[in-house]
């Protein structure tokens, strides 16, 4: 079991970009458990109340398909405007990513020395299981959550950092127990 606990210095353009957004909209809507069906539809794994509660405003969730093993979710405001949150799935090979990613944030652990958050609830310590495999937050970059194969990548660039925190928990708590 891995904890990783950083939060980042780098450029917040930088997470922007890792954010990645594009593709063909399906118009999935968020909210709703995952099923065999909406298997690959990202914005089933998102409660919109509880991540509207935090937001501040209700939202809406548009479902993106990015690549047959890839989907993620932009939820906006109601009344429209740019995305507030992106989540994105990768389906399958996402331990090989998370490996990935954790490799390149430990050659940055110099520029990385802020204390991250407790992510202790979503991946227990010892003989304690926990909720995911693995997990990274950062204030800046895009935080992920890592169960089985399935990578799941949280981003909230317009929020402070307990509102990130706060976003990225109750995501990757309701994800998970939806997969």
């Amino acid at each position: 079991m891995t904890v990783i606990r950083v939060t980042g210095g780098l450029l917040a353009a930088a997470a922007l970009i890792a954010a990645g957004c594009g593709g063909e909209t399906t118009g999935g809507e968020a909210g709703a458990p995952a099923s065999a069906s909406a298997a690959r539809d990202a914005c089933a794994l998102i409660d919109l109340e509880e991540i509207g509660a935090i937001a501040g405003s209700p939202l809406t969730g548009t479902h993106v398909v990015d690549s047959p093993n890839e989907s993620s979710c932009e939820l906006r405001n109601t009344a429209g405007g740019e995305p507030l949150i992106y989540v994105t799935v990768q389906w399958t090979g996402g331990k090989a990513q998370a490996e990935a990613q954790g490799a390149g944030m430990a050659m940055a652990k110099d520029l990385l020395n802020e204390p991250g958050i407790d992510i202790e609830e979503l991946t227990g310590s010892g003989t304690e299981p926990g909720l995911a495999d693995a997990a990274y937050y950062s204030n800046l970059m895009p935080s992920w959550v890592l169960k089985g194969d399935v990578l799941i990548e949280v981003m909230s660039p317009m929020f402070e950092s307990d509102r990130t925190r706060r976003t990225f928990l109750a995501i990757a708590k309701t994800a998970i127990g939806r997969l």
